[in-house]
């Protein structure tokens, strides 16, 4: 087993307060989502490298992916994952839609004040906006998905090609 975080340990107070400061300076949940997620792209190339190089080498069988709450993180990495694979963009904005359902939102609203729960409801929808903004950046300042994972992340051709024949066979797979 691999454990790669995406946020590592980063999570000081400066962390903290920077995010922070990013969620009261956002008109709506959705646009501090879209901040977060470029944020994240952006700031931890590192460890979207090494979450594709883990998967790349992984022995045979399934691999998962997972976070607190199996949208963000998760639906970042997961979205990457399916554009590298050859998937049509418009079903990787449709897959993380549904990723919304998944969510056990009645249980993490239970207990939640009124105002508290609107806040957690705003912030688990999964909207198309949200990972359409995110994949849109990587095309506007990196040149595509693939571009960024090699070229920005460091991945070798060889990883990228390995990840794509994980997921589709190697008998749909052209080197990448």
């Amino acid at each position: 087993m691999v454990h790669i975080s995406l946020l590592g340990p980063t999570r000081t107070p400066e962390w903290e307060a920077e995010f922070a400061a990013a969620i009261d300076r956002s008109q709506t949940a959705e646009e501090y989502l879209v901040w977060s997620y470029v944020e994240f792209l952006d700031r931890y190339r590192d460890r979207f490298a090494r979450v594709f190089e883990a998967i790349a080498h992984a022995p045979e069988g399934p691999v998962l992916v997972h976070c607190m709450g199996g949208k963000d993180r998760t639906g970042i990495v997961v979205a990457l994952l399916l554009l590298v694979a050859g998937v049509p963009r418009r079903h990787v904005v449709d897959d993380y839609v549904l990723s919304e359902s998944a969510l056990e939102i009645d249980r993490l609203l239970a207990g939640l004040a009124a105002a508290e729960r609107e806040r957690v409801e705003a912030f688990s929808r999964s909207r198309p906006e949200t990972i359409g903004a995110a994949l849109g950046h990587l095309d506007e300042r990196y040149g595509g998905v693939r571009a960024y994972l090699r070229e920005a992340c460091g991945l070798a051709p060889d990883e990228l090609t390995a990840v794509r024949t994980r997921l589709v066979g190697a008998d749909s797979v052209q080197s990448l």
